[in-house]
């Protein structure tokens, strides 16, 4: 006949025999492995055992005798087994009822138990909700899929205190896709669908007067957090206890904390100018750019750039893009690249005489204006083959109308300058007639970004 529920099905014979380390389970829907009390002693619960109770220790077939278990999780030795009469798709072990400084266990049928008493309670949870911390006192609340729950002890009875809409999980055993403190300050938030196209987090809005290092720095929880998605997800467990009259675990010394992030941003550097022919090698990029994460921290993080991007022998402003060199714990999955404008520019050594740089030369109206210069690269070289255009403005008041471009006297060439291969420069002569008398400026555009201004008077 079926057993009463609730009977003991571990007699002191079974339990103290020598082949009773960690009795020859079947299948098990739920487990955990937690401290249960502020003892931090850990035990190993393990729920719905679809096992045989056993013809490996004595030769008899019990049949299918599911129930819930506590183990010794050092030796595998059961302090207590608990028949559950039905394969029930739930139960869990968590620090819910208030009134007890310990874990309690519950199965989907018969009383919930105190884990560090062994003694059972006076009330049941019939729920395939699963331990979760969510509000800002230290015991667990449960998390049934979607809704967060509430262990009441006025009614022992559990009360949904957080219900969104639209979201589902598809994790299966009453688990979202993910539960873990993903943010960090103790509470938990978690995953789950929303419709066939996104993800949704939730994470509480409520305040707590509890300090506590972000969970995910414990081993144990976090190596939980890991297995979730491997098979039927469970509650992440730290290896410290958590309650309303025990200490709070004290700061871990033997982890070292880096900082982490997404990277978000990728700031800068600066603008280069170089002049015309100024080799890779003498760039001088830098080394590391500043990144910002997605905690809002900047972090200095090396970069690679890519030379096939440059081109020494092209006045112009361009771009070269670099590889971050991610470090430990930094995380790059939107492909973001390092880009710094590099403007190469010829080197201008002022205009020749007659014309002087610092003041506006005398011209009689009419006259020639021999406008000579010469660019220069990297090398002090004179470089020929720019587009050097010329252009001229009237001053009024202190400060040039409208530039145009400037007339040469020599037919057909527009206001462009010619390279003189003899002398190394440039020349334009402009022509003045047509020009009132007064002061103008005379702009010398060598076509890579930079502007060249000199003045001269008419009389």
């Amino acid at each position: 006949p079926e057993p009463a529920a609730n009977l003991n099905l571990i007699t002191p014979e079974i339990e103290n025999a020598p082949t009773s380390v960690w009795l020859p389970m079947r299948h098990g829907d739920r487990h955990a492995l937690l401290p249960v009390d502020a003892s931090n002693r850990l035990l190993y619960y393990s729920c719905r055992e679809e096992w045989i109770a056993n013809d490996i220790r004595d030769g008899k077939n019990y049949g299918w005798l599911p129930g819930w278990t506590l183990h010794d999780p050092m030796t595998g030795k059961v302090l207590i087994a608990i028949y559950s009469g039905n394969d029930y798709d739930g139960g869990t072990a968590g620090n819910f009822d208030p009134r007890y400084e310990s874990v309690e266990v519950y199965t989907g049928r018969g009383n919930a138990y105190n884990a560090s008493t062994l003694q059972p309670l006076a009330y049941a949870l019939n729920t395939n909700a699963h331990a979760f911390w969510w509000d800002g006192d230290l015991n667990h609340e449960l998390i049934d899929t979607t809704v967060v729950r509430k262990f009441n002890p006025a009614t022992n009875s559990l009360v949904a205190v957080f219900q969104p809409s639209g979201v589902s999980s598809g994790a299966g055993k009453n688990m979202p896709q993910l539960q873990a403190d993903l943010f960090g300050d103790w509470r938990e938030e978690y995953i789950v669908r929303y419709g066939n196209t996104a993800l949704r987090v939730f994470t509480t809005v409520t305040p707590t007067e509890y300090g506590i290092r972000t969970l995910m720095h414990d081993p144990l929880y976090r190596n939980d957090v890991a297995l979730q998605n491997s098979t039927y997800n469970m509650s992440p467990h730290t290896s410290f206890f958590l309650g309303p009259n025990s200490p709070l675990p004290p700061k871990r010394s033997d982890i070292e904390v880096t900082l982490s992030g997404i990277i978000s941003e990728v700031i800068g550097p600066e603008p280069l100018t170089v002049l015309y022919g100024t080799g890779w090698s003498a760039l001088n990029l830098p080394e590391q750019v500043w990144v910002r994460v997605d905690t809002g921290a900047y972090r200095l993080v090396g970069v690679e750039w890519e030379n096939a991007d440059y081109d020494p022998l092209s006045a112009a402003a361009q771009v070269i893009r670099g590889r971050l060199m991610l470090t430990d714990r930094l995380f790059n999955p939107y492909g973001l690249g390092a880009r710094v404008q590099v403007n190469v520019v010829y080197g201008f050594g002022g205009v020749l005489p007659p014309l002087e740089a610092d003041r506006a030369t005398l011209f009689t109206s009419g006259s020639t204006v021999p406008i000579r210069f010469r660019l220069v690269d990297a090398h002090g070289a004179s470089v020929a083959g720019a587009e050097v255009r010329i252009f001229i403005a009237r001053v009024s008041d202190g400060q040039p109308e409208q530039f145009s471009e400037a007339v040469s006297t020599v037919p057909r060439q527009g206001n462009v300058a010619r390279y003189d291969t003899e002398e190394a420069l440039y020349i334009f002569n402009l022509s003045t007639r047509g020009l009132t008398l007064g002061t103008y400026r005379i702009l010398i555009d060598p076509g890579d970004g930079t502007q060249h201004v000199v003045g001269i008077s008419l009389r």
